[in-house]
């Protein structure tokens, strides 16, 4: 019975990029399908970045390597393909927009928070109130809900499992209503082309918005 030899060896691909920690499977296709030993030994050419078991590639570490398929049945077939294991970068660093300080019972507001450095392969934050009784926060969207009166520290931690967080204090306060508005006069008789000034006096004194609007019936 003739020996049939391995005519080429193909792999699944020719290039693959694996995060570190991660693995892939290369496919080694063996021609002829009728070759007496259709076996392959599998080789890298930098081990300290990614090793070969049956296909199976490992990254190890952040590189580069060669992993070839080797016919076995010593025709000298074989085929490569380039391995690139990438590190994800860590957030080092969160930074909160300062906006607000202050807030009233009933309002609500967004907090941003940017991380650093700039590739950070994961810039999400989640975020968190550590006292819930006077404001919430939405995890994902920031968005903050004034409770209570009182003091909150809120939040922001990194999502990539590097531990960093950030934190913002805000005051929440009651809102004071306006109870009353009296103008300096109830009647007032002008010229035609002149004019006269109207004042409002607003009460309380410690209103939380003393602004008010103005309107003309006719």
């Amino acid at each position: 019975m003739c020996k049939v030899c391995v005519s080429s060896i193909t792999l699944n691909c020719n290039a693959v990029t694996i995060k570190k920690g991660y693995s892939a499977t290369l496919k080694a296709v063996v021609n002829p399908s009728n070759a007496t030993n259709r076996d392959v030994m599998w080789n890298s050419s930098n081990e300290g970045v990614a090793n070969v078991c049956d296909g199976v590639v490992h990254a190890n570490a952040k590189g580069a390597a060669v992993i070839t398929a080797i016919a076995k049945d010593g025709s000298g077939e074989h085929s490569t393909c380039k391995v690139t294991v990438t590190e994800d970068v860590l957030v080092s660093s969160i930074n909160i927009a300062n906006s607000v300080n202050t807030m009233f019972v009933g309002d609500s507001t967004y907090l941003k928070a940017s991380v650093l450095p700039e590739n950070a392969t994961c810039k999400c934050v989640s975020w968190s109130s550590l006292n819930e009784g006077v404001a919430t926060i939405n995890p994902e969207s920031g968005l903050v809900y004034a409770k209570n009166a009182g003091d909150v520290r809120l939040c922001a931690t990194a999502m990539d499992g590097s531990g960093c967080k950030a934190y913002i204090s805000i005051r929440i306060v009651e809102k004071v209503c306006v109870s009353s508005v009296t103008l300096n006069c109830n009647a007032v008789t002008i010229k035609k082309g002149c004019s006269a000034t109207l004042k409002a006096i607003v009460n309380p004194s410690n209103a939380t918005n003393r602004d008010v609007m103005w309107n003309s019936s006719n």
